[in-house]
């Protein structure tokens, strides 16, 4: 998959890193953190490495050794649903009240 002509994280990284710069006056305190992914499920690099650091860290907090699996899992479903979304506001509208 990582030779695969459809993986190309440089192209969300270049996108993760202009949207970065937009928002580069945020106070020191915060990290911000621009996460990419394409609907084949490709992340950005620096998403997928913040994914995995915080899915580890949870994971010796709570115990449970899939929580990383869970937070790309939980990603995928939001991505789903939100191409379910525009699948649905996409299609014309069809008045069923007769």
């Amino acid at each position: 998959m990582l030779h695969s002509p459809i993986y190309n994280p440089r192209q969300n990284d270049n996108a993760s890193i202009s949207y970065n710069n937009n928002n580069a006056d945020l106070d020191g305190r915060y990290t911000f953190e621009a996460i990419a992914i394409e609907t084949l499920g490709v992340f950005n690099t620096s998403a997928r490495q913040l994914l995995c650091d915080l899915g580890r860290k949870i994971s010796e907090d709570t115990g449970e050794v899939r929580e990383t699996s869970f937070l790309f899992q939980r990603c995928s479903v939001h991505v789903q649903r939100f191409n379910a979304i525009l699948l649905h506001d996409s299609l014309p509208a069809y008045d069923c009240t007769d």
